[in-house]
């Protein structure tokens, strides 16, 4: 899953939220309970020495759809 190996790739603590629940980043299993699909609204955060970077490639790997958005 290229969100949860993009936020390992990160020192800092990550979480991601669907307004409901609060996960790990790092975690496929927790990432998984969120049950986002297309249209899911997600917050990111980031704590440590690195969280800006880690919340600014995890929001573009969403943002740009995973790779998998093709132009309409």
């Amino acid at each position: 899953m290229q969100f949860v190996e993009t936020a390992n790739s990160f020192s800092s603590k990550t979480e991601v939220s669907n307004g409901v629940l609060t996960v790990d980043a790092k975690s496929i299993m927790s990432v998984m309970r969120l049950a986002a699909t297309k249209g899911t609204v997600l917050s990111i955060r980031a704590d440590g020495q690195d969280a800006e970077q880690a919340v600014e490639a995890l929001a573009k790997l969403v943002e740009d759809g995973f790779g998998e958005m093709q132009d309409e």
